[in-house]
């Protein structure tokens, strides 16, 4: 027999799942058990398409996909399972369920907490796939959490040091002037760090360690503000958050498997190294131009491609999956926002 191709989707809100309670009496026999929201894909659909239709007829919600959980097989059925979060409506009993709910095909939509779904009666399947998305969950809330505090950290600091030269002094003019010499050079030590190290250190060690670069690269981009343009710069950050945003999306969304370009990623990131310390000595304009183009689509790349690492790879990061995440994107985000600078940045009389 041809097995019903399905999609269905995992609800978590507030710390709650929401679930399809169904209850079947057949010769006396009772048999209660829970079952995750979905139905079958219709002609045409595609597998996101069905789930969504299928959440707002079964639940009156209007749900987005964040992104795909697995696929789980039984005897009769293939689901396809995803991660989706409420847009809006009202939850309540809708579709079919509701037409045909009676006593003997019972029909009840519930909120589960999370720390009771082992006491449920659930496919274990399921039950993994509802933890994957919890932490699936949380490591995406921590991972932009904690980009956003980088950020405002890193150019708060620029900011700051570069708006009076006494402060400029007090910060770069250490040891005889090789302040900035050393910034840079630790910066680069702790980036290395934190790239080997950063999901074997304790969470408070891998945050604060976190911080620090992103003050530290807040010292390193000062001659930004000194050499650019108020206007400049905050037209290139908003079009940076924008080139940052619609990757991330495409990250998030995408059904390509973003993972097996990672290696030619780093191959053009190895390049671009190499042909920016050459051109220190050849001094191309041209060729600081086309760096410019392909440092922007290298790190818009990486921008999508660590945006599905972080969903892909959540188990396997540990703790600290959202400190590395966001450490990842900060870095994206600073190489994307240079590169665009450079290229249309506007310098100071």
């Amino acid at each position: 027999m041809k097995k019903r191709i399905n999609g269905r989707a995992i609800i978590i809100d507030n710390d709650e799942v929401l679930l399809m309670f169904r209850r079947k009496i057949k010769d006396g026999i009772i048999k209660e058990y829970y079952a995750i929201p979905g139905g079958g894909v219709e002609q045409g659909e595609t597998f996101e398409e069905a789930t969504i239709r299928e959440i707002k007829e079964e639940f009156n919600l209007d749900v987005e996909i964040i992104s795909k959980l697995g696929i789980v097989e039984d005897d009769n059925n293939i689901g396809h399972i995803y991660n989706a979060k409420i847009l809006g409506g009202e939850l309540k009993l809708g579709g079919e369920e509701l037409e045909f709910n009676n006593e003997s095909n019972y029909y009840e939509v519930q909120r589960i907490k999370l720390s009771d779904i082992d006491n449920i009666e659930l496919f274990e399947e399921n039950k993994e796939l509802i933890r994957k998305a919890k932490m699936e969950n949380k490591v995406l809330q921590d991972t932009f959490k904690w980009l956003f505090i980088g950020l405002v950290l890193c150019f708060g600091v620029s900011y700051v040091t570069s708006s009076s030269e006494e402060i400029f002094m007090a910060v770069f003019g250490i040891f005889n002037g090789l302040g900035i010499f050393i910034y840079l050079i630790a910066e680069l030590v702790l980036a290395i760090v934190l790239a080997v190290r950063i999901t074997k250190m304790s969470p408070s060690t891998a945050k604060a360690l976190y911080l620090v670069y992103a003050a530290l690269t807040g010292l390193s981009l000062t001659g930004v503000f000194l050499t650019y343009t108020a206007s400049s710069i905050a037209l290139v950050f908003l079009a940076t958050s924008i080139i940052f945003g619609v990757f991330a999306i495409i990250g998030k969304n995408s059904n390509i498997d973003l993972t097996k370009f990672g290696l030619y990623l780093f191959a053009a990131l190895i390049a671009i190294i190499i042909v920016t310390i050459i051109n220190i000595f050849i001094g191309s304009d041209s060729l600081t131009m086309l760096l410019c183009i392909v440092g922007i689509l290298v790190f818009a790349g990486y921008t999508a491609y660590d945006v599905q690492y972080a969903l892909q790879k959540t188990d396997m990061l540990g703790e600290n999956a959202g400190i590395y995440c966001a450490f990842q994107l900060f870095l994206d985000f600073i190489n994307l926002f240079i590169n665009l600078l450079r290229l249309f940045g506007k310098r100071n009389d």
